[in-house]
């Protein structure tokens, strides 16, 4: 039997991911999916038959990716093609498994991972829309095998999270979203409620939203920084959380929108910066992440530095303008007096993840549901 000459594997392998490629831009980009990158290196024998069946697996997978028949990974497999006898393709820790038609002799296997690189679930308690387990989605990894021959192919997915560019406060205020790591975050520093005078004035649980402004002027709270964004309010933990100690509360974001946990952090973080990548690390975190959320970062962020106001040491005081950023999560961990925050400071490249007073005067940004 003569072999296929090397160059003809590796036309069959440039003309399909063509064909890809031109799958991804137009039906995917319908559907909100964005295709990041492609890489086929990932193989144990160049082979164009198995490679066929990993590109064939694939092909059919995104086409049901964009459609919103599909409430879980396991309904997915159970929508994809059948050979003869040998059943449904199965779902199992996140991977789907089969046999492609007229490939008797070949299996594929598709795996579908998390932006922590951790396998989807196949069913589960919060999947009961499409939308979750597709916000969800980074990565595919197709596998085919033919023989002793495998191939696979890794393409890299972002969710468009964000269901409009804009959200309105509950005083009518705009602010943009933008889409990272499958979450739809404000791109700028919430300032909804009523300035208070800060050394006068406590907040308080009163049915009003209050905020501090920078040395007490209003037009800290709404004038345009550099970043082409307002610094935003101060608010105590507990007034941002509207007196309530449950991760993932509404507090003083807008309907569908909630105060961040520490892991949707943790995320958002690892996503921009890869060596981000212990949500436990407390202190300084990645290398670069700093630098990429900043306003003109290259994560569309847009943090600029608002300062904070602080308690300790006395007297009651504001510091930190166009030096620092501190911003509340929804998460502590052990006491509700001490909850986990996320900040950038001007001068490092890096971030700072840890826990602080929550009677201190911090920013927030809301994530949508």
């Amino acid at each position: 039997m003569i072999s296929k000459p090397t160059h003809l594997r590796g036309s069959v392998l440039v003309f399909t991911l063509l064909i890809l490629a031109v799958i991804l831009s137009t039906a995917l980009s319908a559907a909100g999916i964005v295709v990041l990158g492609k890489n086929s290196s990932r193989a144990t024998e160049k082979s164009a038959l198995a490679f066929q069946i990993a590109d064939g697996a694939a092909e059919n997978v995104l086409k049901r990716i964009y459609k919103d028949t599909d409430d879980t990974l396991e309904t997915l497999a159970n929508g994809l093609y059948a050979e003869g006898g040998q059943g449904r393709p199965t779902c199992d820790n996140g991977t789907v498994r089969g046999v492609l038609p007229n490939a008797s002799s070949g299996t594929y296997a598709v795996t579908f991972l998390d932006y922590n690189d951790d396998p989807l679930e196949c069913s589960g308690t919060g999947y009961a829309t499409y939308n979750e387990w597709r916000r969800k989605l980074a990565k595919i990894i197709s596998s085919g095998s033919y023989g002793s021959a495998t191939r696979a192919i890794d393409i890299a997915i972002e969710s468009m999270a964000c269901t409009d560019s804009t959200v309105d406060d509950a005083d009518g205020n705009t602010y943009d979203t933008i889409s990272i790591a499958g979450q739809c975050w404000m791109r700028e520093n919430i300032r909804v409620g009523t300035r208070i005078d800060s050394t006068s004035t406590p907040q308080t649980d009163n049915g009003t939203i209050e905020k501090y402004c920078y040395d007490d002027d209003p037009q800290e709270c709404t004038a345009a920084q550099a970043s082409g964004y307002s610094n935003g309010g101060l608010y105590t933990w507990d007034e941002a959380m509207q007196y309530v100690t449950t991760e993932g509360a509404q507090g003083i974001c807008p309907t569908g929108w909630h105060i961040p946990t520490d892991g949707e952090w943790y995320t958002m973080e690892h996503y921009v910066d890869q060596t981000v990548n212990d949500p436990n690390q407390t202190g300084q975190i990645g290398t670069t992440i700093g630098t990429r959320l900043r306003y003109g970062g290259s994560s569309g962020f847009e943090a600029s530095y608002p300062g904070v106001w602080h308690t300790d040491p006395p007297p009651l005081d504001f510091m930190g303008k166009d030096g620092v950023a501190i911003f509340w999560t929804s998460s502590y961990p052990t006491s509700p007096g001490n909850p986990w925050t996320h900040y950038i400071n001007s001068t490092s490249a890096q971030a700072t993840h840890d826990w602080s007073y929550a009677e201190l005067g911090f920013s927030l940004r809301c994530v949508q549901d």
